[in-house]
């Protein structure tokens, strides 16, 4: 065989070489991405259960979630678990709503979070926790107005 007829054969050869790796690559590429959003869920998925199981093994904070539910004043200092506690949900809220931005969560699943986080923005203080917040610039802008969208704060 002529050298020229190995040549052509060594550039096919190579041609489907890199087309071959192209589509491993891809089908890598794939695989991480997912990965990435199963991580992503699960970690969201975690905080919302530290954040239920907060107020279920914490009966001071179960009093003061039950105190501003009934309408109740609560002292500086319940005010302020309570408002840790609201705050940290919040954060969560947008956590949810960025990754669904981003792509890494599913927006259904996102959506999910956030109405759950919204659940809690039904009394008098959670509500001036999230005015607070959004004239302060704390969060995004574009998670503020989503999330508005689905608490009544208006009262």
């Amino acid at each position: 065989m002529k050298l020229e007829k190995w040549a052509f054969i060594a550039e096919i050869t190579s041609g489907l070489a890199v087309v071959v790796t192209l589509v491993f690559l891809v089908m890598e590429l794939r695989d991480n991405t997912e990965e990435l959003r199963v991580a992503s869920r699960q970690s969201l998925a975690s905080r919302a259960e530290t954040y239920l199981l907060l107020r279920a093994n914490t009966p001071e904070l179960a009093e003061i979630m039950a105190k501003t539910i009934d309408g109740q004043e609560i002292s500086p200092a319940e005010r302020w678990m309570y408002q840790g506690y609201i705050a940290a949900i919040l954060r969560n809220a947008e956590e949810a709503f960025l990754l669904a931005q981003e792509g890494r969560v599913d927006s259904v699943y996102a959506g999910q979070r956030i109405n759950a986080a919204a659940s809690y923005f039904v009394t008098r203080q959670a509500c001036g926790i999230y005015s607070f917040n959004r004239s302060e610039d704390m969060y995004d802008a574009r998670f503020l107005d989503d999330f508005g969208a689905r608490v009544d704060c208006s009262q």
